[in-house]
């Protein structure tokens, strides 16, 4: 059956959005093989790890909004998004390991062993130094960390069916604001700041990245409101985006993961 029109210029838009959001990423980690230009360019182009974060809560919402919110869907949603990465990430962790001569670190040795063995559950590798709490073999996997720690969240609100969306946000304010205020007596939104929480989980939990994710969840809520935008609006927005990413370029307006 051939989608309707408002469902392909969806799903282009959002294919759109991850094309755009890898690119800048992929133009981040190579930037400094581009000389002058390529910092320019590229340097602020770890924003897609950010925008990668909301646009997973955005689909996270949309392909489950038919879903009762029984036990059965609840799994085959979490196994449906593992599956769509572990084993790339698994095959391509290792091939990094692999070419990069590591071999005997990784695979020789119980530090080594260990360190795979938690990018592969996606546990941090570290307790300190957020956002990425230790770099994965591969360097960039920690920000799976955050991805699957959102699909846990997400599977364990869809359970509760029809008020999914508030125990969703329940958990982000208990994880985010109640429980750092009870450990720490503080709140705040840096994604490089150190609440000294323990386990590593619950430092990763904490982290203010996690609040991008809810962002996509809202927005995602919002499209499929009674809310309409109309064409003359939507193009607003789109000019004030445009210049708000020129300004940012011209002021050097970059801070890093994040809020």
């Amino acid at each position: 059956v051939r989608a309707g029109p408002a469902v392909r210029g969806r799903l282009e838009i959002i294919q759109a959005l991850r094309g755009i959001a890898a690119f800048a990423v992929v133009g981040f980690h190579v930037r400094n093989s581009l000389g002058a230009a390529g910092d320019r360019l590229f340097g602020y182009g770890y924003a897609g790890v950010d925008l990668f974060f909301v646009i997973s809560g955005f689909i996270m919402v949309h392909t489950t909004s038919a879903l009762a919110g029984t036990p059965r869907d609840a799994l085959r949603f979490l196994v449906k998004r593992l599956a769509r990465i572990w084993p790339v990430y698994v095959v391509a962790t290792l091939a990094y390991v692999v070419v990069r001569g590591f071999t005997a670190h990784y695979l020789g040795t119980g530090d080594g062993v260990l360190h795979l063995l938690k990018a592969f559950v996606f546990y941090p590798q570290a307790r300190r130094g957020p956002p990425w709490l230790g770099f994965a073999p591969d360097e960039v996997g920690w920000t799976l960390n955050y991805e699957v720690a959102f699909y846990l969240l997400f599977a364990l609100a869809l359970l509760a069916g029809r008020w999914r969306y508030r125990v969703l946000a329940g958990s982000f304010i208990t994880l985010l604001v109640v429980v750092p205020l009870i450990v720490t007596g503080h709140v705040h939104a840096d994604a490089y700041g150190d609440y000294g929480l323990h386990p590593a989980y619950l430092e990763l939990l904490a982290n203010p990245l996690l609040w991008e994710f809810l962002a996509g969840v809202g927005i995602a809520l919002l499209y499929h409101s009674w809310v309409r935008v109309s064409p003359a609006a939507g193009r607003a927005f789109a000019a004030i985006a445009t210049c708000a990413v020129v300004a940012q370029y011209g002021w050097d307006l970059g801070f890093g993961y994040g809020p």
